[in-house]
């Protein structure tokens, strides 16, 4: 794999990292696998116009499979926004509360957020430690810098220092991963390429504690997962070996989080099929890069995406659902992540064993997560 590398600082300008790719058979299919031979009902993950997590089937003859298939949103297909990156248009997050009163977490100010997204546009909502309501917010503009291709916002990654980085992804194997200051403006961004690019998408971004990172690709025609390891400064450095999560085919990787300890959480959600939603999701809890044995299988309402997942410094763990249809979503209260199986509770609420609903009109929600800043 070669890849070029130029960099930049100035807001608006970019990395860019193009990837010669040489996995036999992808290059040139566009991702069209409408002629691709494959066994009658077998689905596979996918993501569709305006970045809907969804299924591809095969059919009858088992001769290809059909296009990708999602809920439609209430409020019909988002509109494409495309230009450099812009500060947003509006709203403010208040300043972090304190941690200290937090049973079994180490003293700190904690901030929490739940984030939302459609083609070209996102909103980061701040919400209160103890009840778990939204006190103030701030909505972001895409990407335009590339054109009208419609950039959606996967992965919002607060960090210690006050700053933030968001990654801006297409279903065309194009991705953007910006910093953003502590009012969430960009500050610099990094444009990644895939090639080939039509059957690639980049679905999470994490950062780890020594300022290196990871990029999630998922492949539409294999339903593969591959993970780029990147510099602290955004640079491609190598490739991990691919993922195949059990049941072949069935997973999307949504989201990718660093735990307190240092460890990675890999949370990837169960493919709706013609059947129905799976109502699965099931999460990786990894001390390196590689694959572990056993993963821990969660399950949760048959309507809901699972979004996100992260631990807290305490310990607990929160996982984001997002509704089938886009503009409500729920956080809710894990006792642990640990074992073999999970069932998210039902019961409304803040906290652990609960649920809180949140809702925004015509924007798809991505999840939870938070940032600890450790006391001096």
């Amino acid at each position: 794999m070669l890849l070029v590398v130029l960099t930049a600082s100035a807001c608006g300008e970019a990395f860019r990292g193009v990837a010669d790719e040489a996995r036999g058979g992808s290059a040139g299919s566009g991702g069209d696998l409408s002629k691709t031979p494959c066994t009658p009902g077998r689905s596979l993950a996918c993501v569709g116009t305006g970045q809907c997590d969804g299924f591809q089937e095969c059919n009858d003859e088992g001769t290809g499979y059909g296009a990708c298939q999602c809920e439609v949103q209430a409020g019909g297909a988002p509109s494409n926004n495309a230009g450099a990156p812009s500060s947003g248009t509006g709203g403010s997050l208040p300043t972090a509360g304190s941690n200290s009163g937090v049973a079994g977490a180490p003293a700190g100010a904690l901030e929490r957020y739940v984030y939302w997204t459609s083609a070209g546009s996102a909103v980061v909502e701040s919400i209160d430690e103890q009840s778990g309501d939204v006190t103030g917010e701030k909505i972001m503009d895409g990407p335009r810098s590339l054109g009208n291709i419609g950039f959606t916002m996967r992965t919002f990654v607060p960090l210690a220092d006050g700053t933030a980085k968001a990654l801006w992804t297409t279903t065309t194997g194009v991705a953007q991963l910006w910093t953003l200051a502590s009012d969430l403006s960009p500050t610099a961004s990094t444009l990644y390429e895939h090639d080939p690019p039509a059957a690639y998408f980049a679905s999470s971004y994490r950062r780890l504690a020594d300022g290196t990172g990871r990029l999630v690709w998922h492949e539409n025609l294999t339903s593969n997962s591959y993970v780029w390891r990147l510099s602290a400064q955004g640079g491609f450095l190598e490739e991990v070996l691919g993922y195949e999560p059990v049941p072949d085919g069935d997973w999307l990787p949504v989201h990718y989080a660093t735990m307190p300890d240092g460890r990675g959480l890999l949370l990837w959600a169960g493919v709706q099929t013609s059947v129905g939603a799976t109502g699965e999701a099931q999460a990786w809890i990894m001390s390196d890069d590689s694959q572990p044995a056993t993963p821990l299988r969660i399950t949760h309402s048959k309507g809901q995406w699972a979004r996100s997942l992260t631990q807290d410094p305490d310990g607990a763990a929160r996982i984001g659902l997002g509704s089938k249809l886009d503009g409500e979503g729920v956080v809710c209260g894990l006792t642990e992540i640990a074992g073999e199986a999970v069932t998210v509770p039902t019961a409304s609420g803040w906290g652990p064993g609960k649920c809180k609903a949140y809702a925004r009109a015509g924007m798809q929600f991505r999840g939870y997560v938070a940032r600890w800043t450790p006391e001096p």
